[in-house]
């Protein structure tokens, strides 16, 4: 037998699933970047001292790493409405269907 679960409570899951992922990918990208800027600045200190470049990459990739960031945890719940009224929009079309099939019969 199938659950039947609410409006509001399907809301719920999908937010909280939303947000977990938007946050497991940005914890990635904040340790790929960690890592990568840690060999950066290794290999800069190696193989060209006389020549610091390192922190040019590390200023891109964080204002990148920035972005991401407000993107995907500060202005996530923007795109969740919009998920929600998409969900709710393709809910209405698929009710008219289903009416109009009975109808028919």
């Amino acid at each position: 037998m199938a659950d039947i679960i609410s409006w509001s409570g399907f809301k719920q899951s999908l937010e909280e699933v939303i947000k977990g992922e938007e946050k497991r990918k940005f914890i990635t990208h904040l340790v790929f970047y960690g890592a990568s800027n840690l060999l950066f600045i290794i290999l800069n200190i190696i193989y060209t001292p006389s020549v610091l470049w390192f922190f040019y990459p590390l200023i891109g990739w964080g204002v990148m790493l920035v972005l991401h960031y407000l993107n995907s945890i500060h202005w996530i719940d923007s795109k969740i409405e919009e998920t929600e009224a998409k969900i709710e929009y393709s809910a209405k079309l698929f009710k008219k269907r289903v009416n109009r099939s009975l109808k028919k019969k």
